[in-house]
């Protein structure tokens, strides 16, 4: 049995309440948005053809070997990763 690792970050760190996901397939929920990443984003240059804003959030999940991420309300909005002045999360 394989475990299905998820990332989640708050929604902060998203440009915008309806972000560009480029080709990454995603779900809105009524917190967030929850993004299918599967084995397609695997390597540096295929993160490199995704929207720059979500690029740092698909190279943690390539090092952690994460299947999903999850943009929540709720999530922790972390320092290090850029956020996008909007004071509050949507």
């Amino acid at each position: 049995m394989s475990r299905k690792l998820l990332l989640e970050f708050s929604t902060l760190h998203m440009p915008t309440d309806a972000a560009y996901f480029g080709s990454v397939r995603f779900v809105k929920h009524d917190y967030g948005y929850l993004l299918f990443l599967g084995t397609k984003i695997n390597t540096s240059r295929k993160v490199d053809l995704e929207p720059e804003w979500l690029q740092p959030f698909l190279r943690l999940a390539i090092i952690a070997d994460a299947r999903f991420i999850n943009f929540d309300h709720g999530g922790e909005e972390l320092a290090s990763l850029p956020t996008h002045g909007r004071g509050e999360p949507f």
